[in-house]
């Protein structure tokens, strides 16, 4: 209790206080624990939001990013692929003349060379491949993959020629050789198509578009070459990629 004189006064004062500021007194003495939970989930929420609304920021800003590093492989992307397209295109010139549709193949000559995978071609490919959507990183994968199985393939042929172990070339051989340098240039046609921001008009199948590196090479009478193209890839197949794996 207040003594006299300040009760009196203290009571004077409540009196004269507007009855609704009582009541919300009131209000808030009794709801006073909800009204603080109420509270702190606002906060929570408000946290919640900010914490989003910088998660989104920040997502926007590494896509424009990876878009901006994407843009930049791709622009050095056309000539790291023309580069290894003629790569593609001298082994399979280096193969032809060991498997001849007729009569006996030659002999390989003593400076028998198998050419070399151009450097600085991979660079961008693996840049694209880091940057670019999962189905063109998959494309690059599997074609990088061709592109080592073919070389390792044809390096063991000259490995053999220099030991003497080999100087005229087995026929289905020299044909698989042909091919592997083939699909591989197929291959790298269709990311050039993707490094050009073009599509294929009209459609053309995988078995269509492998025939084209024969016909430039002047193969496309070779009938057994052809033949085992046929086999190889039929007009429904589809290349495998890494996911299918």
């Amino acid at each position: 209790m207040l003594p006299g004189s300040q009760q009196t006064g203290y009571t004077v004062r409540m009196a004269s206080v507007h009855p609704w500021l009582c009541t919300f007194v009131a209000f808030l003495d009794h709801w006073q624990t909800l009204i603080a939970g109420v509270l702190a989930l606002l906060g929570a929420g408000l946290t919640v939001w900010i914490v989003h609304r910088q998660i989104r920021q920040t997502t926007k800003s590494e896509e424009k990013r990876r878009l901006r590093e994407e843009q930049a492989a791709r622009a050095v992307l056309p000539l790291a692929l023309s580069e290894l397209a003629q790569y593609a295109d001298d082994c399979i010139r280096l193969i032809a003349p060991h498997i001849p549709a007729n009569g006996d193949p030659p002999e390989f000559p003593k400076d028998f060379v198998v050419p070399r995978i151009p450097e600085g071609t991979i660079e961008p490919l693996r840049d694209c491949a880091r940057y670019a959507d999962a189905n063109i990183a998959r494309q690059i994968h599997t074609m990088l993959g061709k592109l080592q199985v073919q070389h390792s393939r044809l390096d063991s042929i000259r490995q053999r020629t220099l030991q003497n172990q080999m100087r005229v070339l087995h026929y289905y051989e020299g044909v698989g050789a042909v091919i592997d340098a083939a699909e591989v240039q197929t291959l790298m046609g269709e990311l050039l198509l993707y490094a050009r921001g073009k599509s294929i008009d009209p459609p053309m199948s995988f078995h269509q578009r492998i025939l084209t590196p024969l016909v430039q090479a002047g193969l496309i009478d070779h009938a057994k070459l052809v033949a085992e193209v046929d086999r190889r890839f039929p007009s429904d197949y589809v290349p495998p990629t890494d996911q299918d794996a």
